[in-house]
């Protein structure tokens, strides 16, 4: 594939351009799951932020995830490249689809992008990539002083996103704790039929050239406890002890690129948003009306579990009324017949975890009809907890920011840390089989 970037009229441009004798192709894997294959439908991605310097390397790695699938064996990018780029394309992570690719610009002559290792990092050398729901918000409701980074799908540079809920919730942030942030509009989800490379990636390089641009360290990403270590509810799983060699590549060319928020679960994060006088900024779907909740999703009724959770143990502090979707009725507005089916325990994602605890602290308010989801289920009191292995999601020089983290959250008592580990929703299963 041949690359070519440009800046017109306030973005930036990156063009991916197929090419036979390269073995470039139309279609092509996903290399993160569901590893399925994506169709190119676009081959120029623009994003509404142009930095003023930004080395090769940094720009290849960019143009390198974001064509990913359709990239052959051979690759050229807008600009000459270190070494260390061939190095990075060749990672296990891409060579199990691709084989060995060749950098047909890659020269001695660039020297290759340095960042600093093993400093301390401070509460202003962060940045938070902000998707405006529960884990980014309680990150920001953490550290309120750290830059925040948005990513607004579009298929127009120029549109107005002022009234969409996260950019809205930025900017009362910045009224109440003089947060600064930074909204960047883009095209690269609707690269390929399916829509878009591998999720996180959207939003991930426009906030990494956002934070390298504004001199900060480290990147900080909303994940969640049910999401790194139990696989959305399936199994424990060490994430600690697991590569994420995407995300590295792209950090050794740019920032530190650090989950931060892997050990706190969505009760946690909703408890920290909540308590922080945040419940209302909160925008965990943007399939309603000016991108915020539509109170009829799966994703929302998740949601809505967590933050009912909390009204039932502090009623007097948190009001369901403030909640930012429609909580005037409850389970019946969602498609029991989908839910039921797409959270069965042992299932992709099944998030039983999250149904654990719900039916354990709502006790009789919690909806007999999704009983079925976790009756057999062990209690998942382990989401009030910080597990200790998260610690280790955290490179050296990051002691501030980890203190600071779990000063808003408990650590794990050791029978918690038992139930944790020995999650696994499959069990469950069988046992209801049974």
């Amino acid at each position: 594939m041949r690359f070519e970037s440009w800046v017109d009229n306030g973005s930036l441009f990156i063009k991916g351009e197929l090419v036979e004798e390269h073995g470039d192709s139309v279609i092509g894997p996903r290399f993160q799951g569901p590893f399925d294959e994506l169709e190119m439908v676009n081959d120029t991605v623009f994003y509404s932020f142009v930095p003023s310097s930004l080395h090769p390397d940094t720009l290849a790695l960019a143009c390198y995830h974001l064509f990913f699938p359709w990239i052959g064996n051979k690759v050229e990018f807008p600009n000459p490249v270190s070494p260390r780029v061939l190095e990075l394309v060749n990672y296990p992570t891409y060579s199990r689809f691709k084989g060995e690719i060749e950098v047909l610009n890659c020269s001695d002559e660039i020297k290759p992008f340095e960042r600093e290792k093993g400093s301390e990092i401070d509460f202003e050398d962060i940045a938070i990539s902000f998707g405006g729901g529960v884990d980014s918000t309680a990150l920001h409701a953490i550290f309120p002083e750290a830059m925040l980074i948005h990513e607004v799908p579009t298929d127009d540079p120029r549109a107005d996103v002022s009234k969409r809920g996260a950019v809205s919730s930025m900017v009362k942030f910045q009224e109440k704790s003089n947060t600064p942030y930074q909204v960047v509009k883009t095209n690269s989800r609707l690269l390929s039929k399916p829509n878009g490379v591998t999720s996180w990636l959207s939003p991930m390089i426009p906030s990494v050239l956002v934070a390298a641009e504004n001199k900060k360290k480290s990147l900080l990403l909303g994940s969640n406890l049910g999401t790194l270590f139990l696989k959305d509810g399936l199994r424990y799983a060490p994430a600690h002890k697991i590569p994420n060699l995407a995300r590295d590549s792209l950090a050794e060319v740019s920032v530190d690129i650090i989950q931060a928020s892997g050990g706190i679960s969505q009760y946690m994060a909703t408890k920290i948003s909540a308590d922080s006088g945040l419940t209302t900024f909160l925008n965990f779907c943007e399939s309603g009306e000016n991108a915020r909740p539509c109170s009829r999703c799966l994703k929302c009724l998740r949601r809505e579990l967590m933050y009912r959770c909390l009204v039932v143990e502090n009623g007097a502090i948190h009001n369901l009324s403030d909640f930012p979707m429609d909580t005037s009725t409850f389970i019946e507005k969602y498609n029991l017949e989908r839910a039921l089916s797409r959270f069965a325990p042992g299932n992709h994602e099944p998030y039983t975890h999250v149904f654990s605890f719900s039916r354990d602290t709502m006790g009789v308010d919690f909806p007999i009809e999704l009983m079925d989801l976790c009756v057999n289920s062990p209690p998942a009191d382990f989401m009030r907890y910080w597990p200790p292995e998260a610690d280790e999601i955290f490179p050296p020089g990051y002691g501030n920011i980890l203190k600071r983290i779990k000063s808003s959250i408990p650590e794990m008592p050791q029978h918690e840390q038992a139930i944790f580990r020995s999650w696994k929703s499959v069990d469950f299963m069988e046992i209801n089989a049974n």
